[in-house]
């Protein structure tokens, strides 16, 4: 969330000091995330990266060319990190199913706050009653968050909350886009770095 900063930075600084320092703290931003291996912060980076770039070269053909890769790239970036860390993915994935359980049974209100820690574990278990050899059985653990904050919000608040969520994002963008110097520039990429982080 803190990468757009930096990159704004240094796309507007033309000291040399200030280059190096802000160069090497891109270095270490990455490294940070290579290191971690979180699949999340990456995607988030990508996305803050290519939306930078798409704000000073959409206009040229070459730059529209270099955004249509640079987006093939994430895509398949998703699509590889799944295999990379399959396990982990499919316990994900096996959250999110008996999260969707829990939205069905109230889907316009919501459950309430602290729902999924009350009631997860019991989800969990009709959906093993129910498939018995599913692939996810080695993968069932006692969860404490959906690892995903949309659905969170959804769970606590069903999908009139997760409406406002939304509004209140598109408003923001709105905003930003009337008015588009490099702060609100820059604010918008660290929403939009917390956005695609909040997904995972």
């Amino acid at each position: 969330t803190g990468f757009p900063f930096i990159l704004q930075y240094l796309h507007t600084t033309r000291e040399k000091w200030k280059l190096f320092i802000l160069g090497f703290s891109v270095f270490l931003v990455m490294l940070a995330l290579f290191l971690s291996g979180s699949r999340a912060g990456i995607i988030g980076s990508l996305a803050v990266v290519i939306a930078f770039l798409s704000q000073r070269i959409y206009t040229s053909r070459k730059g529209k060319n270099i955004l249509l890769v640079s987006t093939l790239m994430i895509i398949l970036f998703i699509i590889g990190s799944y295999f990379l860390k399959k396990d982990s993915a499919d316990g994900r994935l096996l959250i999110w199913k008996c999260s969707w359980e829990m939205i069905k049974e109230s889907p316009v209100y919501g459950h309430g706050t602290g729902v999924f820690l009350k009631h997860y574990m019991d989800y969990q278990a009709k959906y093993f009653d129910k498939h018995p050899d599913s692939q996810f059985a080695m993968l069932a653990d006692n969860v404490q968050h959906p690892f995903n904050e949309y659905l969170s919000i959804i769970l606590n608040f069903g999908f009139i909350g997760g409406v406002l969520l939304f509004a209140v994002m598109i408003l923001l963008f709105c905003a930003c886009r009337k008015n588009p110097n490099p702060t609100n520039i820059t604010a918008l990429l660290s929403l939009l770095a917390t956005a695609a982080l909040a997904v995972f």
